[in-house]
Order: structure tokens, then C-alpha cells, then sequence
């Protein structure tokens, strides 16, 4: 017999659902056993988030020099490790805060309309110098990084970590479509995905996959997106070569892989490069991929076969 417990709580401004599951005679996962895992993904927020002027990112913002802390500084040599891996298509330096999005998400979704400026500012990640000796940062002035791009998969892989800590083997972690899932459900059973279309969330394609060990994440261009002044619409995921929202044939990709942060950070990265270049690309890296294309056409990469079951 198998035994479950689940929370959901609000951060990051998403919803979060952790389920840990543990066989008859295991240790069981009480209701205050989640206060760590809730804690993290606050712990995360507040060191990372270019909202709170008070954050340890605001801190090192304003300055060209700073000691980061354990987690700042993983974090940020994470960004810069997938900035390198995609020649720059993911690039934390790329700051959509001048395209409009300049305060939380419902902050901005409040307003009919906002200014933005001709493109997003783009100081360049090679600019930034880490020592792993005292965990210090070296960058211009002027270079401000914007940590958002991966916070949730990076937490959510954060908690996996602590669950394994704890000897669970089967649980399942859910940050506003990041998701991490390990073991067997509750029912013995692989852990089962679905994807929404991107223009109809209310709809759901036809796609189940099958992502027992590991993470899926989805980009999507059609739910963060703002009326700027003078006309026109502006969204989140902001293509580093023209500094403007990305305008590829994607409306959302799906990724599929080992760790929550890689499948959130080449979800964004393919939504940038479109169906050719992303083609490519997830070939060359072995990413498994499911693309929504403007037109409502579903692209499935040859690789995501491994993990679907049409249901």
C-alpha cells in the first residue's frame, strides 16, 4: 500500500503543488514536513527578485562589485553556465524591465497601459567576472542582471534536492508548470503530464507524457503581455539579439528534461529561436521538445516520442 500527503501555497506569484509519496512502513511526510520546501521557494524570491529593493540582486545591482551569498552565487554561476551553453540566447543580462515590465506581474497586468522603451538594454553576460574563491561578483556599473528566467526551476530542482535529503524516492513538484517528478505516483504508476494549448488554456492537446524522473517546463508568449503606450504589445520572453519580445513562430514550447532549470531555460531559448534554429538546437543538445506554432500547428521534436502516450 502506498500513502501520500500534498500542500499547495502561493509564491513566486504562481500556484505551487507538492505531492510526496512513501510506501507501508515508510516514513511519513507530515503536513509540517512542506514548511522547508515553502520556505525555499520565499528564500529564492527574496534573494533574487529585482522587485524588492532590499533583495541581495537589488544589492549587487547597484554596485560593481559584491560578496554574494551560498545560494546569489549558484544561482547566478548557473545563469552564466546557460548563457555560454546557448551562445547568449539565454542571457541574464537582457533587461525586460525597460520594455514595460518594470514591477510584478500584477502590478503590470493592472495597467492599461505602460512605457516602453525602443528595445530592451543588453550589457552582455561576458561582462560579469565571478571568483569561487570568496563567491565575490565583478561587473559594470551599469550591468543589471534580471534573475527571473529560471527562479522556478531552479527551486523546484532546490526542493527535489531536499526530498532526496530526506530518503523520499517518489514525489511530485509543480511551480506554475515547472515540474519535477520522481518515483511513482501514488498508484504506482509513471507520473503523467498534459499540455494545454497556448491559445486556449481551457483546451488540452491530446499529448500525455510519461516524465517519471524528470522535469517538463513550458515558455509561453501568451500569458505575460502588456498595451505599451503609443500602441503595441510587449511580453516577457525578450529575444537578446534585437532586445525586443521574441516573435518566432512559437506562441509556447514544452521541454522535457534531467533537471527543472535546464527544461525552463531551453523552453525560453527555443521560443526564441523558432522552429529551424530550435530544430537544430535541441538536436545538437538532445532536448526533447513539443512546439505550439501561431497557427495552431503542434510541432513534436523526434525525441519527445521517449516520454509521450497519445492519450
Amino acid at each position: 500500500m502506498r500513502f501520500f500527503n500534498h500542500s499547495s501555497f502561493k509564491a513566486m506569484n504562481t500556484d505551487i503543488f507538492i505531492e510526496v509519496v512513501w510506501d507501508e512502513g515508510g516514513v511519513v511526510f507530515s503536513d509540517e514536513d512542506f514548511a522547508p520546501l515553502q520556505e525555499l521557494f520565499i528564500q529564492v524570491e527574496h534573494t533574487l527578485s529585482r522587485f524588492l529593493p532590499e533583495s541581495e540582486l537589488s544589492l549587487c545591482n547597484a554596485a560593481e562589485s559584491f560578496v554574494l551569498s551560498e545560494l546569489a552565487f549558484d544561482y547566478i554561476a548557473k545563469s552564466l553556465l546557460f548563457a555560454e551553453k546557448t551562445d547568449g540566447i539565454y542571457d541574464p543580462t537582457v533587461r525586460v524591465d525597460v520594455l514595460g515590465y518594470d514591477r510584478s506581474w500584477e502590478k503590470v497586468a493592472g495597467l492599461s497601459t505602460v512605457y516602453s522603451a525602443s528595445s530592451a538594454k543588453r550589457a552582455h553576460w561576458e561582462a560579469i567576472s565571478l571568483s569561487y574563491l570568496d563567491r565575490s561578483i565583478k561587473k559594470p556599473l551599469d550591468l543589471h542582471l534580471d534573475l527571473g528566467g529560471m527562479g522556478k526551476g531552479y527551486t523546484v530542482d532546490g526542493v527535489a534536492a531536499l526530498l532526496r535529503q530526506r530518503g523520499y524516492e517518489s514525489f511530485y513538484i509543480d511551480a506554475g508548470g515547472d515540474i519535477f517528478a520522481a518515483g511513482l505516483d501514488e498508484e504506482a504508476q509513471d507520473w503523467e503530464v498534459t499540455v494545454q494549448k497556448a491559445d486556449d488554456p481551457d483546451l488540452i492537446l491530446p499529448d500525455c507524457l510519461l516524465i517519471s524522473g524528470k522535469s517538463v517546463a513550458t515558455s509561453s508568449r501568451m500569458k505575460r503581455k502588456w498595451k505599451v503606450e503609443g500602441g503595441g504589445e510587449q511580453h516577457h520572453i525578450v529575444d537578446p539579439r534585437s532586445g525586443q519580445s521574441a516573435t518566432s513562430e512559437f506562441l509556447a514550447v514544452t521541454c522535457v528534461a534531467a533537471s527543472c532549470v535546464e527544461a525552463d531555460v531551453y523552453a525560453k531559448v527555443l521560443l526564441v529561436l523558432g522552429k529551424d534554429q530550435g530544430v537544430a538546437f535541441a538536436q545538437e543538445k538532445g532536448i526533447a521538445f513539443l512546439g505550439i506554432e501561431s497557427d495552431g500547428t503542434v510541432f513534436r521534436s523526434a525525441l519527445l516520442q521517449e516520454y509521450q502516450r497519445i492519450a
